[in-house]
């Protein structure tokens, strides 16, 4: 029965809006957003182009779920702490 519930259920997105990130390797890792170079989530989206700063913005993509991440380096205008 556990094995039916966890297969009927949504998996959660892997990051949340403000959440922060670093890369490692070409994987988003969370982070300390006091960390060097870390990118705080800005916004979920459906599509990249959906970022308001589209083509120039880092994103993150996720394919299970699918799920677009809009992303700021943490300290610029939209990725203050």
């Amino acid at each position: 029965p556990w094995l039916l519930q966890q297969l009927r259920a949504d998996p959660e997105p892997p990051y949340a809006v403000g959440d922060c990130v670093v890369q490692q390797g070409t994987n988003a890792v969370l982070a300390e957003c006091g960390e060097p170079d870390a990118f705080r989530v800005v916004l979920e989206v459906e599509r990249i182009e959906d970022c308001p700063d589209y083509p120039a913005q880092h994103a993150i993509t996720v394919s299970d779920p699918p799920a677009v991440f809009c992303v700021s380096p943490v300290g610029s205008l939209d990725g203050t702490e």
